[in-house]
């Protein structure tokens, strides 16, 4: 793997088999000079010589750049005191959070025993039943709330929690998730569906679905149609009788209106027979 420059002066990084990607230049962290690296590698040395270097140097103190810690460390180019202050201040640069006040008082979610706060105000997410919590612990944060601007702590498996609980996020959805019903909604087939061989109509304001909650949307239909001969709203002991026995068939002429339930099927007079038939309801 070499680094050659083209005509228009980008660097590029050429290997074994031919193919090259773009080099990056850098500083050296010890002697300043500038070098080629590959863009995915965390180089910061120019040679081996000055690696090698820093590895036989003595360690110095210097304070931690995200919690001010002392810390003691061989490499130059070293900031943090730790693996969870680097990716926080990284999250902080990439993903800028507000300043909010971080003290417990009013803080939601500061009684839970999974959270914790430590000397220097910073929370903590632990989860429960694990042995070594020190080790399984994770960096927690102070949001606020959208709807009721209260304080409440997260963690890194909700790190798009914009409410502090349900009730404050159940507004917004009302507020932007349009309730699509009727024709506008994608498994609307026309209002008209069966069941049991009875076809039901969607009627929201029909009078026999009051106080049956908000989702019963559908009535009978030869109920419906044998309210529009009578002219007037059928009684719930009324009872709308199909004299050929075909459920679906719902012509004003083939429906009978019943005071009291009757039992499933036909009149034996009501059945077709034929030309030369002698049973009793024939004679």
């Amino acid at each position: 793997m070499q680094a050659k420059q083209d005509e228009t002066g980008q660097w590029w990084i050429i290997f074994r088999n031919g193919n090259r990607t773009r080099g990056v230049v850098k500083n050296c962290a010890l002697c300043g000079e500038e070098f080629v690296s590959h863009p995915s590698k965390h180089r910061l040395f120019c040679s081996p010589k000055c690696a090698q270097e820093t590895i036989s140097r003595e360690p110095t103190t210097r304070p931690c750049k995200r919690c001010g810690l002392p810390f003691r460390t061989r490499q130059i180019a070293k900031d943090f005191c730790c693996p969870q202050c680097r990716s926080l201040e990284v999250r902080d640069v990439r993903f800028p959070q507000p300043n909010i006040d971080a003290s417990p008082s009013g803080l939601i979610g500061a009684n839970n025993p999974r959270y914790s706060q430590d000397d220097l105000g910073r929370w903590w997410y632990t989860p429960l039943n694990v042995p070594d919590k020190s080790a399984s612990r994770s960096r927690a944060f102070v949001r606020e709330c959208e709807e009721c601007h209260s304080r409440f702590l997260g963690n890194i498996y909700r790190k798009n929690q914009r409410f502090c609980s349900r009730k404050c996020a159940a507004p917004y959805l009302r507020r932007t998730v349009e309730v699509l019903e009727g024709p506008s909604h994608p498994s609307w087939k026309g209002g008209r569906i069966k069941r049991k061989g009875y076809v039901w109509i969607n009627l929201p304001g029909h009078h026999s679905l009051a106080g049956k909650g908000a989702h019963r949307r559908y009535v009978l239909e030869h109920r419906v149609v044998m309210e529009g001969v009578l002219s007037r709203n059928l009684e719930p002991n009324e009872v709308v009788h199909h004299k050929n026995g075909i459920k679906d068939d719902n012509r004003p002429e083939n429906l009978e209106l019943w005071s009291h339930g009757h039992p499933p099927g036909q009149r034996d007079d009501e059945r077709p027979h034929c030309p030369t038939c002698t049973c009793f309801s024939c004679k």
